[in-house]
């Protein structure tokens, strides 16, 4: 952790002949071959479960807050039997990878991890983490936190629900949405419907505690980032404005009888449109030899009403929403 390198490097820097600092000459380790560290790691293998039981009693108490961290690393070898292909947080892209999830205690102590199958998504791993907490670790009451692809609304219903624990994650986009839009009334209901979240009336860099029957038993608390606001309004203006050239260009193209059909000019839009992800933003007509486009306003200014807000959800009942925040 301190000085990272391969096997072979750690082995020469160790090593009093080739060492490159005094840790080795103060272990008197004598010459260190790379075959020894894998005997080494073999040795902490095989202690794993002790070692990791120990930093939780020393490091972690019922009822605290434990950080889940999920990530990816990957592979230039052949043999690992992990190694598979799957969403590359690397941008090594062709490459095989092993993904691993990460326990750490709330001041970022690192007590567990676990490694998986390069394949495996995010989320599915919650499900192997929460059996380590309470059947390894001996841990009965804590909180897990998360980002909001891991700790999603099926995790908590499948995973940490039954197993007894608590959760501080956040919504997502789809789920702002949902609170945004107006409730429908009861019966006998005097006062017009409204809906849990209006995005015009958070108060910036604060942090305001609702609740919703759409998220039952769980605390809401809402956030507004004025600075992430403006930066996700800019960045979307410039998307579509590139969007935008290429439609024009691809017209032109289209009444310089350079490209015709549906099926063509369809995927030349199709390919164009699909690189700055706002495709969904335009109506775009096409026929056989004319092709016209237009904004979608309403969706675009739906859109842009929840910009900067964030929404972290939780089941504990007694932190302060500034706590949870933080967290």
């Amino acid at each position: 952790m301190i000085a990272p390198a391969s096997k072979l490097d750690t082995a020469r820097r160790l090593t009093p002949e080739t060492t490159t600092s005094s840790l080795g000459i103060l272990l008197d380790l004598g010459p260190v071959r790379g075959n020894e560290l894998l005997d080494l790691l073999d040795w902490l293998l095989g202690r794993q479960r002790w070692i990791q039981r120990g930093l939780a009693r020393r490091h972690l108490r019922d009822a605290t807050l434990i950080l889940y961290h999920f990530t990816s690393s990957y592979l230039e070898g052949q043999r690992c039997p992990l190694a598979d292909f799957g969403h590359s947080r690397d941008g090594k892209k062709g490459k095989k990878q092993i993904v691993f999830g990460l326990l750490c205690a709330s001041d970022g102590c690192p007590i567990a991890v676990e490694l998986f199958s390069g394949s495996t998504g995010d989320p599915t791993t919650l499900g192997p983490q929460v059996a380590r907490i309470r059947d390894r670790l001996g841990l009965r009451h804590v909180a897990l936190v998360g980002d909001r692809g891991m700790i999603t609304t099926a995790r908590i219903r499948h995973d940490l629900e039954p197993a007894g624990l608590d959760w501080i994650s956040a919504l997502k986009a789809v789920d702002l949405r949902k609170l945004a839009r107006m409730s429908p009334s009861k019966p006998g209901d005097k006062k017009p419907p409204q809906p849990a979240l209006a995005p015009e009336t958070p108060i910036p860099d604060a942090v305001a505690e609702i609740r919703s029957p759409d998220f039952p038993g769980e605390w809401l608390m809402i956030c507004l980032n004025p600075r992430l606001r403006e930066e996700r309004r800019r960045k979307r203006e410039e998307l579509l404005a590139a969007t935008e050239e290429t439609l024009e260009r691809t017209i032109a193209s289209v009444r310089a009888g350079n490209l015709s059909g549906k099926a063509e000019i369809g995927r030349r839009v199709g390919r164009e449109t699909n690189r700055r992800k706002v495709e969904t933003h335009f109506e775009i007509t096409i026929d056989d030899e004319s092709m016209s486009w237009a904004r979608r306003q309403e969706k675009i200014a739906a859109e842009a009403r929840i910009d900067g807000i964030y929404v972290v959800r939780t089941s504990l009942e007694e932190i302060e929403p500034e706590a949870a925040v933080s967290a």
